[in-house]
């Protein structure tokens, strides 16, 4: 039982693995993973779990880091120069 932790996902056996797969990617990294709901513990049936883990790794392996405004970017730094300016 996940008890008083924090931004856990458990995937069932009877989960639909891609879309399972692709929110894990999704919430882990989205921000950058600078949010407070980033996931950051994932527990998966053991029935399931070579599948799940092979598609999770698929799937972020397609990601790619860069500037917000550049195509095909899935990943970046959240802070911009105007905002480290105020700092």
């Amino acid at each position: 039982m996940e008890l008083g932790g924090n931004d856990p996902m458990i995937v069932m056996k009877d989960a639909n693995i891609e879309a399972a797969a692709y929110f894990a990617v999704g919430s882990s990294l989205e921000n950058t993973g600078q949010m407070c709901t980033s996931t950051e513990r994932i527990y998966v049936d053991e029935a399931i779990a070579e599948e799940f883990e092979n598609r999770v790794v698929q799937i972020a392996s397609e990601f790619r880091a860069g500037a917000w405004n550049e195509s095909n970017v899935q990943i970046g730094p959240v802070i911009n120069k105007n905002s480290t300016a105020k700092l």
